[in-house]
């Protein structure tokens, strides 16, 4: 399909961001549905997402309220911000006939920590993030069952998403906060503990990929490699040649017990509309420490 003009919710967040630079790069005008046009936690009335729809090809949702330690959400937020939002986005867009991009998770996976995870593998109602991780679980729920209904829609399932804008607090950018800084950077044993890192840029570049093949459906999107923590920690030292990993063994027993993290196998989306992670983790970081959201731009 062709697109020219989409709209975006949580453009302000990480992902966002990356978004916007993505359709800027595509030349796709970017209508952004800030907390002004729309509080998530606020049901709108059919004239009220007419404004929104107006002169857009297709809506990418990103929004969501995210709990963290300094900003902890009631589980009436959670509901009403990532479960009730995406059924009143989806009716409206079903009676328009605008397609969605729905933006999920790994975390709605049982076996995470299982090697080459598809997207048939079982699901699981309490996993990663508590409550907020479920949210992601029932949304697509949701969507799910308005597109049997006849919405055009793709939900993505990304692994472990990082890039410029993420919080302090996350490993990602904690690691290389640590580094700049020349600090120690601590890791618990086993140090090839390993997740898989998908730069944002490719999320973004995924969402208009499938838009543009009209891949309507579920895919995993992941990097092409998994990341031990200890290399994370290492290619962070390496980008400021600053910072000493400190590998901390609380157990010896847990030395050899290594586990890996969102291993998702990403061949549908390949198949189905090209994709290909298009950035690595040590190009991802030097990106995100030149504070920049695509390759292009450094």
């Amino acid at each position: 399909m062709k697109l020219t003009k989409v709209a975006i919710t949580g453009a302000r967040g990480m992902l966002g961001s990356h978004m916007k630079v993505v359709l800027s790069e595509n030349d796709i005008d970017c209508k952004v549905i800030d907390r002004n046009s729309w509080d998530l936690c606020d049901w709108k009335t059919g004239e009220e997402l007419d404004e929104i729809f107006n002169g857009i090809d297709a809506f990418i949702h990103i929004g969501a309220a995210v709990p963290s330690v300094t900003n902890p959400k009631n589980i009436q937020t959670l509901f009403d911000s990532n479960i009730r939002s995406v059924t009143n986005l989806c009716e409206h867009a079903l009676e328009k006939d605008i397609p969605i991009v729905y933006i999920s998770g790994a975390t709605v996976y049982k076996g995470v920590h299982s090697v080459d995870i598809k997207e048939d593998a079982l699901k699981t109602t309490n996993n990663f993030g508590g409550f907020y991780g479920f949210t992601k679980y029932l949304a697509e729920q949701v969507v799910s069952h308005f597109a049997h209904n006849g919405l055009r829609q793709v939900s993505l399932r990304p692994s472990s998403i990082y890039g410029y804008g993420m919080g302090d607090d996350v490993l990602v950018a904690n690691f290389l906060a640590r580094a700049k800084k020349n600090s120690e950077i601590t890791i618990k044993a086993p140090s090839s503990n390993s997740v898989n890192l998908i730069h944002a840029y490719d999320v973004a570049n995924a969402v208009i990929l499938a838009l543009r093949n009209e891949a309507w459906g579920v895919y995993n999107i992941a990097a092409k490699s998994n990341t031990s923590i200890y290399d994370l920690a290492k290619y962070c030292t390496e980008i400021y040649d600053a910072g000493k990993i400190i590998i901390d063994v609380e157990d010896e027993k847990l030395k050899d017990q290594a586990f890996l993290r969102f291993d998702l196998n990403y061949e549908k989306a390949q198949k189905f509309f090209d994709y290909k992670p298009l950035v690595s983790i040590k190009k991802g970081l030097e990106i995100m420490a030149k504070k920049k959201f695509s390759p292009e731009e450094i």
